[in-house]
This record gives C-alpha cells, structure tokens and sequence, in this order.
C-alpha cells in the first residue's frame, strides 16, 4: 500500500536523490544541482522547506494509527514534495509555494499524484493557507494533470505572468556587480523633471491593520546602498511602494536641504509590489518580487538593483533573483510577438533579466481556496494499494 508522511531528517539523502533526478528531467538545465545535499538539510532544519514523501509499506497498521505520519523500516519511498509558505498581495493572503513535486515513473498513472496533492491541500488547510502556486516547465506533459486537479495557469491566462530570472551564483554575482555601472548616487531621471524616487519598505507581517505606520520612513533610492547591515529587517516578506515626484509640502527630502519651490508638472507616481524569500531546490534561498500594482515605468535599474541588493546583504545565501511579471505590461502581435517593449521590460532587459517563459517555457499555477477544498473532499481510497 502506499502512504504520504511528512519527510523527516533520515530521509533526506533519499529526497536529495530525487531532486537530481527532477532536475535531468527537465530541459536545459544541466545534471548538476547548485545546491549540496547538507544545504538541503540545513533549509529543512531551520524550518524554511517543509516535505511530504511517498512510501510503499506494507505495514498498513503503523501508517493507519499514525495518519501517516510514522515511517518505517521496511517502506520505500517512491516521490516526494518540497514546499515553504507563500504571501500573494493580489489575493491578501498566505500559501504554499510548491518547490518540487516528483514520483518515480514506474509509480505514475495510478493516482498517486492525485493523493499526495491532496494531502497538501488537508496541510494546506488546517494551516489557514488559501492556495497553493508552483511553476511547471512546458513540454514535460504535467500541464493537463495540474489542469484536472484544478489548477488554473496564471501564465496563459489573465494576469499573464511571466517570469524574469536572475539564476545560479555566477549570473547572480554578475548582477549585483552591476551597481558601479549605474552610479546609485544620482537618479537617473533629471531633477528638473521629476523628483528622486523613493522607497518606502513595510514588514508584511508589521503591516498596522489601521494605517498607523509610526516611524516608518521613505528613504531616497541612493540612501538604500548605504544602510547599516544592523538596521536591515530580518529576513521575510515585505511590501514595497515606490514613489516618484512626491510633493515637498508633504514630504519633504530626506537627502538634502532646498529653498526650492518650482510647481511640479507632474502628479505623485506610485508602484506598488511584493517581495519575500523564494527557494529552489536545486539553488537555495532566492528573492522574488510580484503583486507589480501601478506605473512599473519607475523602477529604473538603480531600484531594481538597490532592493535584491538590501537582500543579498541581510542574507548572503541569496543565489537568485525572480520577477512574475504581468503580460499585459506588454504588446503583442496576433502570432505573440512582442511588437513594443514596455518600460519595465526594457529595465530588465537592459539589466540581462530574462524572460524565462519564453526562453525556458516556466508557468505559473495557481490551486485556489475553493479547488483545495474539493480535492479534500474527493471519495478516494486513501491508502491506494
């Protein structure tokens, strides 16, 4: 019979062999994981991954009277399930990114699948957790599994997410040394046009539910270079608005003193996004930024670069970088041609971001609260044999 329990310490070689034999099945990506198996273990012991595993035992009743949550000495284990939790900002509220999801090929096609996504769906839920994301690489023929379950592909449809990478230490390394290249000191947009855009940077989980944001500051983009690593918030998700052209009657400049009183042209221009702690695990820790809300057309390099920077100090084990970007920043032809590049892809461009949906074909799906829900509630034997 087959069980899913939650993967403990002792297993971990075993689920280190199956990450690499996940990532040969995919394209383009190499043989070789960037990560080692104790960082494997070391992210599973500090709480940052969490697993289920598959197993076949024949030993029905220790599994019965434990929920699975017991191994023992004479099962195998045949697939596996690496996931961390999830903030999404359109959806205001918590998940589970679904890292790595594998079973053996002589398991598959007997809804084992099926089974082990709904014992994530029951973690899911009694954790308060409202969906479950993943991204999956077309032409490994899972699409039309992920779609029965429930899954709805946020790629090909409405938002259009793509998704833009930085990855692997040397790509990520490269990127940051870009900083010298486009002279944080000083914005790129010309005083007299536009004020210097700023940041401001909430804690996710400090969010005041009443809009009491004490001495929450903005700060100019050249300031963030220079913050004390002491004054850096530990790692977690955090909500980021960046503001160009704000009034000086309300804000006035923390980067200098002015007796400058020119009337702006232009309106205040705000964009709004998320960023939290990703892994991948065949990588490690990761940044990534979603949930872009408003004029993306403000985030020049220097912000782009400034803010996996803050991470990439608070927390040298940053390996990567993602941004999920919605499509429909972008123009297409009717044979999904890019015809006009929109201000931000032409920032991530310029920066050597790629487009690892086009390049790579990666997806995003989503398993809403209501789906999670009718896949628990699913009349299945739930110990398969």
């Amino acid at each position: 019979m087959f069980f899913v329990r939650d993967i403990h310490s002792t297993d971990l070689p075993q689920v280190y062999e199956f990450t690499v034999k996940l990532l040969k099945h995919h394209i383009g990506l190499g043989e070789v994981s960037h990560l080692r198996p104790v960082d494997l273990a070391n992210l599973f012991r500090e709480g940052i991954l969490q697993g289920l595993l598959l197993v076949q035992s024949e030993n029905v009743e220790v599994h019965q009277l434990s929920n699975g949550k017991v191994e023992d000495g004479e099962e195998q284990a045949v697939g596996y399930m690496i996931f961390h939790t999830d903030i999404s900002l359109q959806r205001g509220c918590r998940g589970v990114f679904l890292d790595q999801f594998y079973i053996e090929p002589d398991y598959r096609l007997n809804h084992l699948g099926s089974m082990m996504m709904k014992a994530l769906c029951e973690r899911v839920l009694n954790s308060n957790g409202h969906y479950i994301k993943l991204l999956y690489q077309e032409g490994l023929g899972v699409e039309k599994f992920y779609s029965k379950l429930g899954f709805i592909n946020q790629t090909k449809n409405d938002p259009g997410l793509h998704v833009f990478e930085v990855y692997g230490p040397s790509k990520f390394q490269t990127f940051l040394e870009q900083e010298s290249s486009f002279k944080l000191e000083n914005s790129t947009y010309p005083e007299s046009q536009y004020d210097t855009p700023h940041i401001l940077v909430l804690p996710f989980s400090q969010i005041p539910p009443e809009g009491n944001l004490g001495v929450m500051s903005w700060y100019p983009v050249s300031q963030l270079m220079n913050v004390p690593l002491e004054n850096i918030s530990p790692l977690g998700a955090k909500f980021v608005i960046v503001a160009e052209n704000l009034p000086r009657t309300v804000h006035p400049p923390l980067h200098s003193a002015t007796n400058d009183t020119r009337i702006k042209t232009l309106g205040p221009r705000f964009c709004l996004f998320l960023e939290q702690c990703s892994v991948c695990s065949w990588l490690g820790p990761m940044v990534n930024f979603s949930g872009f809300i408003g004029d993306t057309s403000i985030l020049s390099p220097e912000i782009l670069i400034s803010r996996v920077q803050a991470w990439s100090r608070a927390s040298p084990s940053i390996r990567g970088a993602v941004w999920e970007v919605p499509s429909n920043l972008f123009s297409f032809t009717i044979d999904d041609k890019p015809t006009e590049m929109s201000p931000f892809q032409r920032t991530l461009n310029r920066l050597n971001i790629m487009d690892d949906t086009r390049r790579e074909g990666w997806n995003i799906d989503i398993l809403d609260l209501s789906e999670m829900r009718k896949l628990v509630d699913t009349k299945e034997d739930p110990f398969p044999t």
